[in-house]
C-alpha cells in the first residue's frame, strides 16, 4: 500500500502543466457542399495570403494553438470566395487539471508538513512535501503559460453566394478602367477589440490618413476583366464582340477594419458605363468588401485587398436589377445625339481646284499646345482647321496655330467628336487657303500622301506617300505612308491634293511597320457638323 501511495505522489507532477502540451486543435469542417475547393493559411505577406488545399482532408485540419488566429478559405467556380477567421476562443480545458493538481499538490504538500511537525503519518513525510510541492509548482506554471485559449475544433461551411452571370440578351462588357479616386482622409482604419465587437461596429479607435498616398501598381483593370471573365460578362480577350458595353470604375474610400492581427476592407466604388463626350450619367454606388486577411506592419493600403473588393463590386453591379443602371438604357449613340444638341450646322467652303500636292502646303498647320503639337487641316478660308480630338483633348490648354509662312495664331477650340476622334478649331483671320476635298471615296490601292509636322516642329510640312492599304469597315482607312508623331490631325490626300481623311494613328510595335489609320473624309460631316 504505502508502495502506491508513493507512486501516485510521483506521478502527480507528471501531469501536472499538461495544458502546455495542448499545441494542436484537430479542426472538423461540417457541410461543405460538392465541388467547393477548402483551404487554409500557410503564411501571410505584403502580396497576400499563401493558402494550402485541404479539401482532401477537409474533416481534420490542424490547426496550431499558439497562433493568434487561422483562416479557412472556401472557393467555388462561379461563386463569391469565403473566408473565415478563427480565433483562439475556448479556454484551454486542461487547465482545469492545471487547478486540480496545483490545488492537490498544495494540500499534498501542506499534509506533509503537518505530519513533519506532529510527529504523525508516515515515517518519513519527505515525500509528500517534495511530491506537493513539484505538483504544486508544475501545476502553476501551467495555469501561466501558453496556450491558455485554443480553437473550436468542429466548424460549419459558410454558404457561398452565387456571382451573378450574363444572360443570353444581356451586352458583353469590357473594362474601360478602373481608377483610384480617393482624396486625402478617404483612407481609413477602425480597431475592434474582437470579431463580436466588429459584427456590431463598435471600434475602440478610428483614424483616418490626412495625407497624400500612392498605391504601387494602381492599375487595377486586369483583376476586374478576370472575374468579368469567369462569369461570362466579357468574351476573351482575342474573341472581344465589337458591341461591347465599356465600363468604368472609380474606388472613392477604403476602410481598413481591424481586429488583433485580422483586417478586412470595405470599399466604396462608382460604376457607369464609359462617357467619352463627358456628360453627367447615373452611376451606381455600391459597397464591397474584400475577405479576411492577416494584418501586416507597415504594409500600408493592401493592393490585393482593394483589388479583391473592387472586383466584387464591379460583378455586383453588372447583376443589379435596377432600372437606373445606365448600361441598361444608354448607348454612345444616345449620349452623341444630347452631346450635339446644342450645335448648328457649320457650313465650310473648301477649295474648289486642287492640282499638285505641293500646292496642298499652305493648306495645312502645326496644331501647338503647352506640351506637345500635332497637325491641322484647313477647311475654309475663315479660319476653320480640322484635327484630331486626341491632339487637343486637354482642355486647359491654350492652342496655337503656326503656319506654312511661319505665322502664329491663337485658336479656339470650337466643337470636337472624341468617338471619331476629330475637333474643330476656329482662328480670327481671313484669307486663308483651304484644302480642296475629294468627290470619290478612294480605291484599295490608290496613290496617296500625308503632309504633317512629325517629330519636332521644324519639320513641319512634311510629305510622305503611299497607298491606301485597306477600309477597315467605314470609318477607317488603313494606309502604309510613314506617319510619325506629330503627324495626328494632318491630311491624307490623293494624287490630285485633295483631301481624302485625317491621319490619326500608327500601330507602334516592335516588328512592325507601315500600318497607318486615317479618318475618311465623310466622316467630318457627321462628326463636327459640318456642310459644305
Amino acid at each position: 500500500m504505502r508502495l502506491l501511495r508513493i507512486t501516485c505522489v510521483l506521478a502527480l507532477p507528471l501531469l501536472a502543466g499538461c495544458s502546455a502540451l495542448n499545441v494542436q486543435t484537430h479542426l472538423n469542417v461540417e457541410g461543405t457542399a460538392e465541388g467547393t475547393t477548402v483551404e487554409r493559411d500557410v503564411s501571410v505577406g505584403e502580396d497576400g495570403v499563401t493558402w494550402r488545399d485541404v479539401t482532401d482532408g477537409q474533416d481534420d485540419i490542424s490547426l496550431s494553438n499558439h497562433e493568434g488566429y487561422h483562416l479557412i478559405r472556401w472557393q467555388a467556380e462561379g461563386h463569391f470566395p469565403e473566408v473565415v477567421p478563427l480565433l483562439p476562443e475556448r479556454r484551454n480545458p486542461l487547465k482545469f487539471l492545471d487547478v486540480g493538481t496545483l490545488v492537490g499538490g498544495a494540500a499534498l504538500m501542506g499534509r506533509g508538513i503537518a505530519n513533519e511537525s506532529n510527529g504523525t503519518g508516515p515515517s518519513d513525510p519527505a515525500w509528500q512535501i517534495g511530491g506537493g510541492f513539484f505538483t504544486a509548482f508544475f501545476g502553476g506554471l501551467g495555469l501561466i503559460v501558453p496556450p491558455k485559449k485554443v480553437f473550436d475544433n468542429t466548424l460549419q461551411a459558410p454558404e457561398l453566394l452565387p456571382m451573378p452571370s450574363r444572360q443570353e440578351d444581356e451586352p458583353e462588357v469590357a473594362v474601360h478602367a478602373v481608377d483610384l479616386a480617393l482624396d486625402t482622409g478617404d483612407y481609413k482604419w477602425r480597431n475592434y477589440r474582437d470579431l463580436k465587437a466588429f459584427e456590431a461596429r463598435r471600434a475602440y479607435y478610428s483614424s483616418q490618413l490626412d495625407e497624400a498616398f500612392l498605391l504601387e501598381d494602381s492599375n487595377l483593370d486586369d483583376e476586374v476583366q478576370r472575374v468579368f471573365e469567369q462569369t461570362q460578362w466579357m468574351a476573351e480577350e482575342d474573341d472581344q464582340a465589337d458591341n461591347a458595353v465599356a465600363i468604368h470604375g472609380r474606388l472613392t474610400e477604403v476602410v481598413e477594419h481591424r481586429v488583433g492581427a485580422l483586417m478586412r476592407y470595405q470599399l466604396e466604388s462608382d460604376w457607369a458605363v464609359h462617357n467619352p463626350y463627358g456628360i453627367a450619367t447615373d452611376t451606381l454606388h455600391i459597397t464591397s468588401w474584400s475577405t479576411w486577411s492577416g494584418y501586416v506592419v507597415g504594409a500600408g493600403m493592401r493592393r490585393d485587398l482593394v483589388s479583391e473588393g473592387l472586383s466584387f463590386a464591379a460583378v455586383q453591379a453588372l447583376g443589379t436589377e435596377e432600372t437606373t443602371w445606365p448600361w441598361r438604357a444608354k448607348a454612345d449613340e444616345d449620349l452623341e445625339t444630347e452631346w450635339k444638341s446644342t450645335w448648328d450646322t457649320l457650313t465650310v467652303r473648301p477649295a474648289t481646284e486642287a492640282g499638285k500636292v505641293s500646292k496642298a502646303l499652305p493648306s495645312v498647320v502645326t496644331v501647338k499646345g503647352e506640351r506637345g503639337f500635332g497637325s491641322g487641316c484647313i477647311v475654309d478660308e475663315a479660319g476653320y482647321i480640322v484635327t484630331n480630338h486626341h491632339v487637343v483633348n486637354d482642355s486647359s490648354d491654350v492652342w496655337t496655330v503656326r503656319f506654312h509662312d511661319e505665322r502664329e495664331l491663337p485658336a479656339e477650340l470650337v466643337r470636337w467628336d472624341p468617338v471619331r476622334d476629330l475637333a474643330l478649331l476656329k482662328v480670327d483671320t481671313l484669307g486663308l487657303q483651304p484644302l480642296a476635298w475629294c468627290t470619290e471615296a478612294p480605291s484599295v490601292g490608290d496613290e496617296v500622301y500625308a503632309i504633317g509636322t512629325p517629330f519636332e516642329e521644324s519639320y513641319d510640312a512634311t510629305v510622305t506617300r503611299g497607298i491606301l492599304s485597306a477600309k477597315r469597315g467605314s470609318d477607317s482607312y488603313q494606309t502604309d505612308v510613314a506617319i510619325s508623331p506629330g503627324n495626328s490631325g494632318g491630311p491624307l490626300l490623293n494624287d490630285q491634293g485633295e483631301l481624302v481623311g485625317v491621319v490619326n494613328a500608327k500601330v507602334v510595335a516592335k516588328g512592325v511597320e507601315g500600318i497607318g489609320f486615317a479618318i475618311p473624309l465623310h466622316e467630318l460631316l457627321p462628326g463636327l457638323w459640318l456642310t459644305r
